[in-house]
């Protein structure tokens, strides 16, 4: 009798998971991509190689996902707040913390993205001049990726706490590039003074040229806790969904269409973020917004 109600047991659980799991081949889940942050606007044919990483999510797992894409990250912000179809956003990382007392209110979890296999992204500012301070910023031409948000927030966050005023009025001018290593190579030929850079490009552009090292050197270093972007899910978003997502992301070397994918994007790992990572970086964001706050009052 035991072993008889065992197996009846285990039989409507196997009928029920796939009674739930068949219930979801007919489910569309929107996914919504600020067009122009650092995620994407970095790479060629990005929004299209996104496009297909959803195609390839949705028919292993027989469900539908639709990529959309946003001029703005506030109408992105918005769709999501009000449109609960939107199943799940990525946000740029100053932006989401803008908001995050009100996101929080709509997601359940958090994720971002890896493009060297590190967890987090570190910062430089290299300089070509002889001073060794961050504080020699001003009058200067910085170079930066225009792309990189996170990247402007330091810099402008430093501005702020050496002059109380904000970077476009402390240094000569911010020359916007169309990637860090170009942003680099105008430090080294000398046509700007400083540049910001990850860890990251800084160590491939050292080994493709050594003589780099010569000309710059790097003044100061932000804490290696910096993210591009945070996705979000809202928050009556189903586990089989979630798992859905996160099982494909989790192996995307799996075949050979997911890798031509994934070199288009630059990416090779996507993982969840702890809310202790969230509230530890959101400290250093609340102390920059509340600058921005004060010296605009």
């Amino acid at each position: 009798m035991k072993f008889f109600l065992l197996l009846l047991y285990l039989t409507s659980i196997l009928y029920s998971d796939n009674h739930k799991q068949s219930s979801y081949k007919n489910v569309v889940s929107n996914y919504g991509f600020y067009s122009k942050g650092s995620f994407l606007s970095n790479f060629k044919d990005s929004k299209l190689a996104l496009t297909m990483l959803g195609e390839e999510i949705a028919k292993i797992h027989k469900t539908k996902i639709n990529i959309i894409f946003y001029e703005k990250n506030i109408d992105l912000y918005r769709d999501f707040v009000k449109n609960e179809e939107i199943t799940m956003i990525a946000l740029e990382t100053n932006f989401f913390y803008k908001y995050r007392k009100e996101i929080n209110k709509l997601s359940n979890l958090f994720w971002t993205i890896s493009f060297d296999g590190k967890r987090h992204r570190q910062l430089y500012l290299i300089s070509n001049h002889k001073g060794n301070s961050s504080k020699d910023i001003k009058n200067k031409t910085i170079s930066i990726n225009r792309h990189d948000e996170t990247a402007f927030t330091w810099i402008n966050k430093m501005s702020l706490k050496l002059s109380k005023k904000p970077i476009s009025k402390f240094i000569k001018n911010l020359a916007e590039e169309r990637s860090e290593s170009v942003a680099l190579l105008k430090v080294f030929f000398k046509k700007s003074d400083m540049a910001i850079v990850t860890k990251r490009t800084w160590d491939t552009m050292i080994e493709l040229n050594p003589s780099i090292k010569k000309k710059i050197k790097i003044i100061k270093k932000s804490k290696y806790n910096q993210i591009p972007v945070i996705g979000i899910f809202r928050k009556n978003t189903s586990s089989f969904l979630l798992n859905t997502f996160f099982s494909f992301t989790g192996n995307l070397n799996s075949n050979l269409r997911n890798k031509q994918i994934i070199n288009i994007l630059k990416i090779d790992h996507l993982y969840k973020i702890k809310k202790q990572s969230i509230d530890e970086l959101g400290i250093y964001y609340k102390e920059y917004l509340l600058k921005i706050k004060y010296i605009f009052l």
